[in-house]
């Protein structure tokens, strides 16, 4: 219903403001200012045919910094098929003492159907009512809608869009749903920051590249589980701080290294699976959520200052890493009253070190789970000669006494993977196993 009466009054500003439409038409030798004379002054509506040049671009937005409130540019082509930098949105005028400092005016606006870029600035802080992205639109400059925050609902980005540029959305407090399409490689910093009122948002199977602060603010995110793709690469400080997550789960296939300071800071969330590839959980990462449970790879090395403060709910720490891993004294608050669970036949080495051996009780497991061991298969592994055997169609991998990873792949019957002598931890489907090779 909300949607209905957005387009129904959009249609009627539409054809209130199609009546007094000054249209002109240009080509590559127009001079705007000439066709217009005195009446630049003036109009507030405004449709442009033709070919568009930068030049006269340029005094289109000064229009826009005084009068006009509606363009129309949707028949047009641009040159360079772009809004460059500041397009409409150009350095405000130094206002002198008794001058007037003008800002952009302008709230609705028809791109040119031809654009593959939006450039840095180019509408920022327009009081757009609505927007309509091309269907050739392939990237969104910097800033490029910085505080447009009269924009609402829905939000549909076009199929060839690649990036999303720095801050380009951030604080379109009236955006409530954004449809991004497959194809997208990357959400640069801040870009969706601020957006109070948004509900849903999908993730791109492409999206390489979560940028700092990218989904901050969300508080009415109303997903019930945040899947982080197997491409992405770069999550982002503060990526999603201050958003309303509930389940986050990255694809077991995603490879990053680091969980970032800030990360998902005081979002609520009651359950996380992590990268397998997790080596380091940095400040702050993962404070202020719901868990009750959280696992921690064999890949992790280092744990952050307050990487898990002022999670009041949590109680069990399962740790798969071999080798207790480095941890501030303030990586998790009220260690006493946890329960620590570590790999068979590191509890000796977890009890001796300063942080981990501070938890109320430790206890060897082979179920790096967080679930009762009885609801997955045991792991199927054991050591031979110069080698490893691990059966059944699971994704394994083996890691050295050091918690180094020596091998990953997924076993099938009676898989054998040649390894020198020594002591191992196989895991698979969750659940580690020691294993002595000879």
């Amino acid at each position: 219903m909300r949607h209905l009466l957005s387009f129904l009054m959009a249609a009627v500003v539409a054809i209130a403001m199609n009546a007094e439409v000054r249209v002109i038409n240009l080509d590559a030798n127009s001079n705007v200012s000439e066709i217009l004379g005195d009446d630049i002054l003036t109009i507030d509506s405004m449709k442009v045919n033709g070919y568009l040049s930068h030049k006269n671009l340029t005094t289109i937005s000064w229009m826009v910094n005084r009068h006009l409130e509606y363009l129309d540019l949707g028949d047009c082509s641009i040159e360079g098929n772009e809004i460059p930098a500041k397009g409409l949105c150009p350095t405000p005028l130094q206002a002198n003492p008794g001058e007037t400092h003008y800002a952009i005016i302008l709230k609705r606006v028809i791109l040119p159907q031809s654009i593959e870029k939006i450039g840095d600035y180019a509408l920022c802080a327009a009081p757009l009512e609505s927007l309509e992205l091309p269907a050739s639109l392939k990237e969104i400059g910097d800033w490029a809608f910085n505080g447009c925050s009269k924009i609402t609902g829905k939000l549909v980005f076009p199929d060839k869009v690649e990036k999303i540029g720095y801050m380009a959305f951030c604080n379109c407090y009236g955006i409530t749903s954004i449809s991004l399409p497959e194809g997208l490689t990357e959400l640069g910093g801040h870009c969706f920051e601020g957006l109070t009122h948004l509900e849903e948002m999908n993730f791109p199977s492409t999206l390489t590249t979560i940028g700092e602060g990218a989904c901050k603010g969300w508080y009415r995110f109303t997903a019930e589980k945040l899947e982080i793709g197997a491409g992405v690469t770069t999550l982002g400080r503060t990526a999603f701080q201050d958003s309303k997550l509930q389940k986050v789960v990255f694809d077991p296939a995603n490879e990053i290294t680091t969980i970032n300071e800030g990360t998902f800071k005081d979002c609520g969330i009651t359950e996380i699976t992590l990268p397998s590839a997790c080596a380091r959980i940095e400040q702050n990462a993962l404070s202020g959520n719901n868990f009750e449970t959280v696992v921690l790879p064999s890949t992790l090395t280092y744990l952050g200052a307050y990487a898990f403060a002022d999670c009041g709910k949590l109680a069990n720490v399962y740790v798969a890493a071999a080798v207790p891993p480095t941890a501030e004294a303030t990586s998790i608050g009220g260690t006493a009253s946890k329960q620590l669970y570590v790999p068979i036949g590191s509890k000796a080495a977890y009890e001796a070190d300063s942080f981990w051996g501070t938890f109320g009780t430790i206890t060897e497991t082979s179920n790096f789970s967080g679930v009762n061991a009885a609801e997955i298969p045991a792991v199927r592994a054991y050591g031979a000669e110069g080698m490893a055997v691990v059966s059944g169609e699971v994704r394994y991998e083996i890691v050295g006494i050091d918690g180094r990873s020596v091998a990953t792949g997924i076993a099938s019957q009676n898989t054998q993977i040649p390894l020198p002598a020594g002591i191992y931890v196989v895991i698979a489907n969750s659940n580690a196993q020691k294993i002595i090779v000879k």
